[in-house]
């Protein structure tokens, strides 16, 4: 009898138990799809509004940056009315409502543009540092780097999407259970080594592009600078002293921007990395929630990466302001001294050596 009660208490308490934990789950999945219903519809409308000012002003999205920016708010606006949606649904409904397929669809293409991504962000410094340091490409117009950068991050991104597809890792339900990924938790040496690929391919070797042209962009630029002022020194104090201040806001500027764009992509990625990591070294698997939290990251960040670079340029805002002008507060006042820093290119640092030049001669003729 006393065998009997306490049996029913252990029924009655395990019961209990999991009623709290699926409250707690479903507390939980309700918290996440509002934050990514609220991060779809922003998604929409920020990479909607870019998208539509490039292509119905055709002359204006005719340039490099603004090709690489065009394809990186298109893959954006692909994920949020694609593949948002799906996890949305699926989150207020607590469990995941498309099926073994529709989580392989959503698995690759969340792959696919995420990886696309990540390699066009890293292109954008590599074009940037040959265009200021090396000075090769003079002109703003699309050239054969910039169709070669945008073709093979496409091409590189859907062939590593396709590896869950012929058997070298799988696309599986993760986290809470209410959207699709990489399997991390299988320990089979094929698997793992598909996550080693994705890691260093797709993370630390964009990081390390990154850090290394923006860093060579900044240093071009200080030391052109220096030269310049080397110059006026020997030529007129008040000169010198106006154009250190001009140098001082470009390089504040500058750096500004570098730390804004490594910061915004080790933010959006690195919690999914150390994910993987972790999935790598350890056999110990993290929890459902613990696993969710990466992938809810990469798909908030998805929406302001490409502000970061849109911010920073005057032109662009000045187009989407023309094309929507309630969008135009009255504190939106465009500075005129205002840096464009993504587009820095070979004719700020060209502009910097031939007023040194004629700085040199103007100093021999007196």
């Amino acid at each position: 009898m006393i065998n009997s009660t306490h049996n029913e208490s252990e029924g009655t308490l395990n019961v209990t138990s999991a009623e709290q934990g699926s409250r707690q789950e479903s507390w939980i999945n309700l918290v996440v799809g509002c934050i990514l219903l609220i991060t779809t519809i922003i998604s929409l409308f920020t990479n909607g509004t870019v998208l539509y000012v490039f292509f119905t002003r055709p002359q204006f999205v005719l340039t490099r940056i603004n090709s690489y920016m065009a394809v990186v708010c298109l893959l954006a606006f692909t994920m949020a009315s694609l593949g948002y949606p799906m996890v949305v649904s699926s989150s207020f409904a607590g469990y995941w409502l498309f099926g073994e397929t529709g989580c392989v669809y959503y698995g690759f293409l969340m792959t696919c543009c995420g990886l696309c991504t990540m390699f066009i962000l890293s292109l954008i410094s590599v074009d940037q540092y040959i265009s200021v340091v090396h000075r090769k490409f003079n002109e703003q117009s699309i050239n054969s780097f910039s169709i070669t950068a945008i073709s093979g991050s496409l091409l590189m991104s859907l062939v590593l999407a396709v590896g869950p597809l012929v058997g070298w890792n799988k696309y599986v339900q993760e986290g809470l259970g209410t959207t699709c990924s990489l399997d991390l938790e299988n320990v089979e040496i094929w698997s793992r080594s598909y996550l080693v690929t994705l890691l260093f391919v797709a993370f630390f070797l964009p990081v390390s592009v990154m850090v290394f042209c923006y860093w060579k962009i900044f240093s071009k630029v200080a030391e052109t600078r220096r030269h310049l002022f080397a110059v006026y020194r020997s030529i007129s104090i008040s000169a010198l002293s106006v154009k250190r201040h001009k140098n001082m806001n470009l390089e504040g500027a500058l750096a500004l921007t570098i730390v804004y764009i490594v910061a915004a992509f080790l933010l959006c990625w690195s919690p999914y990395a150390i994910t993987m990591i972790w999935s790598i070294m350890s056999t110990t698997a993290l929890p459902p929630l613990v696993t969710s939290i990466p992938s809810l990251v990469t798909k908030i960040g998805s929406c302001f990466t490409p502000l970061i670079y849109l911010r920073r340029d005057l032109k662009m805002r000045k187009e989407v302001m023309d094309t929507f002008p309630c969008l135009r507060s009255e504190s939106e006042k465009v500075k005129p001294n205002h840096i464009e820093i993504i587009r820095v290119s070979t004719v700020e640092v060209n502009i910097v050596q031939t007023r040194t030049k004629l700085a040199v001669v103007k100093t021999k003729c007196l």
